[in-house]
């Protein structure tokens, strides 16, 4: 090589050195600055112009609902996201619904941004010279981790409160001090408000210290069993709000549903709850396997490194977490992925998303983080090397952020003209919400999250449940008071018996089409003449 070009890269990477230096020195100043550009990212890569819908929407019903004082909560939902929310509805919120919906999704920037403070001081307290500044800057433009947070969603407020906790885990193996343990279960206690899978933090907390003192029990007992009371206070306010509403502190209604077998049942208020017994009795071995592994394990490790940038960066990962195993210190890491991720497997055949693994990216960015570390960090011009590996990462992250950003959701027309024009209780497949959130008095309290309701307006939705033919829905729609019928083409999915409705024309009047219009969701709703139907079936 020419004298001129090593005395060209020595000159550069001197420079990156002292410039890494500073920015280490400077560490609350580079947090900062850090933090603002995640915040920027996030912000830059959401779709303001998009509706929120489903779970997103059904978070900000809650918020919304506590900042004019009702706190009862939504029967299959945690209420942690919430309530952490809705100081900022109360500033900047307004009588708009769709006004608040930016203002949630800034909320949620702000606290999937808000990771990196226990994503560096994890890395800092695992990592060597560069890796505190290397781990928050491959989180920065982590696609998932982006994308992830640009909705109105629980995993960054959950991933938020979940670091925290492996973070104090960190520092009580490598300090041994007690306070570390309560400081954990306090952030699992946080967690657990957040998200019901947050009782998988606790878990893992568990194992994390039996394992780190396991030669000495007896000493990490009282410690230990203090962590578990600290945690269940942290939760008792919330746990107590849902035994008095629900008549038990651990139901999550039609969420509750681990063991049927398909995620169309879980929806099906008609449906009870199958227990394991059920289960196990009237499935075979061979579908069992299926369930937990094939598709349980194997949806999860798919979803795990689904993001564009993860599989080509998975040699990196395999190197950090392969030379790093024998450290103590870095246990907590490796037992939280086996507890966390060994618990999502056993409901993942049924509630699977991508998002649920969400908070196990920043483990994986640590373990990418000290394996380009132990790669460079004895090259002669690792500095060089450190600033090509995040140039040609931003790049590889920002095209994965832009073919996963959010497309458009508009309010379609006929949404505006059921909540308009219709009182009573209607059986929509999906939409729903986007029929009450023209409502100015929309609410989730106390009721699932596909059955909101109105009741100044008169109005609420209801999920058609799990049928055999119209008939038996029929039955079921009068018990529950359904007054009219939504017909959507394009979300039969598992309610195939909605396609009987003209085989029995005389039970329904037409009310709505939208058949000639240029709306690409074509709908169809009817309302239920019940008197008609009731003289058919005497």
């Amino acid at each position: 090589m020419p004298e001129k070009t090593i005395q060209l890269l020595n000159k550069i990477n001197e420079k990156l050195g002292r410039f890494f230096d500073r920015a280490e020195l400077r560490s609350k100043t580079t947090l900062f600055f850090l933090f603002l550009i995640a915040l920027a990212v996030r912000l830059i890569s959401t779709n303001f112009a998009s509706l929120l819908q489903k779970d997103a929407f059904v978070y900000l019903l809650q918020a919304l609902d506590m900042v004019h004082g009702n706190f009862l909560p939504s029967a299959s939902q945690s209420v942690g996201l919430s309530l952490f929310s809705a100081p900022f509805f109360l500033l900047f919120g307004s009588a708009s619904i769709f006004h608040n919906m930016v203002v949630a999704r800034v909320v949620s920037c702000l606290f999937g941004a808000a990771v990196i403070f226990p994503l560096y001081l994890l890395a800092k307290e695992l990592g060597g010279k560069r890796m505190r500044l290397l781990a928050p800057l491959i989180f920065i433009f982590s696609s998932a981790l982006v994308t992830g947070a640009t909705s109105f969603l629980t995993e960054p407020l959950f991933t938020f409160f979940f670091l925290f906790a492996l973070y104090f885990s960190v520092r009580y193996i490598k300090n041994a001090g007690n306070k570390f343990i309560y400081l954990s279960f306090f952030f699992a206690g946080l967690a657990y408000y957040v998200r019901p899978n947050g009782i998988l933090v606790l878990a893992a907390l568990a194992v994390i210290y039996l394992a780190a003192g396991w030669k000495n029990l007896r000493k990490l007992a009282v410690p230990l069993l203090i962590g578990f009371m600290i945690f269940w206070a942290t939760a008792a306010p919330f746990l107590i709000q849902r035994y008095e509403a629900f008549g038990s502190p651990f139901t999550y209604g039609e969420n509750d549903k681990f063991w049927v077998d398909n995620y169309a049942q879980v929806w099906s208020s008609n449906l009870k709850a199958p227990t394991a017994m059920d289960y196990f009795r009237s499935h075979s071995p061979k579908e069992i396997f299926d369930r937990y592994i094939v598709y349980g394990a194997g949806r999860l490790a798919y979803d795990l490194f689904r993001p564009k940038d993860l599989p080509f960066l998975l040699f990196f990962i395999l190197i950090g977490a392969g030379l790093n195993v024998f450290k103590k210190e870095y246990w907590p890491l490796y037992l939280s992925l086996l507890v966390f991720g060994g618990g999502l497997t056993l409901v993942y055949y049924i509630f699977y998303a991508a998002r649920y693994v969400w908070p196990l990216f920043p483990i994986i960015i640590i373990f990418m983080a000290a394996g380009v570390y132990e790669i460079i960090k004895d090259h002669r011009y690792k500095e060089i090397l450190l600033a090509v590996f995040l140039v040609c990462y931003i790049l590889l992250s920002a095209i994965a952020i832009d073919k996963a950003m959010e497309p458009t959701l508009t309010m379609p027309d006929w949404a505006v003209w059921a909540a308009e024009n219709l009182k009573g209780k209607i059986s929509v497949m999906e939409g729903g919400d986007l029929i009450i959130m023209n409502l100015p008095d929309a609410t989730t309290a106390g009721v699932g999250q596909k059955d909101l309701y109105a009741p100044q307006s008169g109005l609420a939705v209801f999920k058609p449940g799990y049928f055999i033919d119209l008939p038996q829905a029929m039955a079921y729609f009068k018990t529950t008071g359904v007054t009219h019928i939504l017909y959507d083409g394009q979300h039969l999915s598992m309610h195939w018996y909605l396609r009987e409705l003209p085989d029995h024309q005389s039970w329904f009047k037409e009310i709505y089409s939208n058949a000639s219009s240029s709306d690409p969701w074509k709908v169809e709703i009817y309302q239920i003449e019940w008197d008609k139907y009731n003289k058919s079936v005497k």
